[in-house]
């Protein structure tokens, strides 16, 4: 039997403004690296409590609140992917360094909204996963500024011939959604956690380059976010004198 590679995602994503130069990374979205630009020009601009919140998101500054939804699947199916997905959220945090920080939440208004089904399709094609994810930095008046970072994800159960889903394959499928949510985009390079799903040998870890890139991004994100704070102290020196 020939092993084909199981198409993972399609990937929608939203932002609010931006000042693309084009990706430095090929990995990371687009849409990350037109935030890194907006937070560098705000900079430039002197508008420092922009440039703050948009580093901010960009580090996932507050963690992200989850929920989960196993829809029907009996409880030890359920705890199966439980495992599954608890295990590619902590692949993330730990390969990052806890700068990702995810914790579970029961309220109606979870950051990151995860469903396990019985399948998920992209159009005409079977896929393993799908995730819809957006980053927004709100303006609610001058100088004040919010953000919000908001994802849901679909995991499927069943693979297209009935067979399961393997808690491993669940897991590389998670750790896949979330690279997404996270800012990576899809990998043509197989043993990363952003290529297709093989269900003949699901990953079970992000890549060290893949995690070389994220952290690529939370590097220029701290560093704007320094610059920004000493802007803020700057200022306010000078108001005070």
């Amino acid at each position: 039997m020939k092993k084909r590679g199981f198409a993972l995602i399609a990937l929608f994503a939203v932002s609010a403004l931006g000042f693309a130069r084009g990706p430095v990374d090929p990995r990371i979205q687009t849409r990350v690296q037109e935030f890194l630009d907006r937070a560098e020009k705000c900079l430039g601009d002197g508008k420092s409590s922009e440039a703050k919140t948009v580093a901010e998101m960009l580090l996932f500054r507050r963690a992200l609140r989850y929920s989960v939804d196993f829809g029907d699947l009996p409880p030890e199916r359920a705890e199966e992917a439980r495992g599954a997905l608890q295990e590619a959220m902590a692949s993330w945090s730990d390969a990052v360094n806890g700068t990702v920080e995810f914790v579970p939440y029961t309220g109606r208004f979870a950051d990151v909204r995860i469903s396990f089904v019985d399948s998920v399709r992209s159009g005409s094609c079977e896929v393993a996963g799908h995730a819809v994810w957006r980053r927004q930095v709100l303006n609610w008046r001058e100088d004040q500024f919010s953000y919000q970072v908001s994802a849901e994800i679909l995991i499927r159960t069943t693979l297209p011939g009935g067979s399961r889903m393997s808690p491993s394959m669940m897991r590389h499928t998670a750790l896949h959604e979330l690279g997404h949510v996270l800012g990576l985009n899809d990998s043509a390079r197989s043993g990363e956690a952003m290529s297709a799903l093989n269900p003949f040998a699901p990953v079970s870890k992000p890549a060290g380059a893949e995690v070389l890139s994220l952290n690529g991004v939370f590097d220029q994100a701290g560093l704007f976010l320094s610059q920004a704070m000493q802007q803020d102290l700057l200022e306010s020196l000078n108001r005070s004198s």
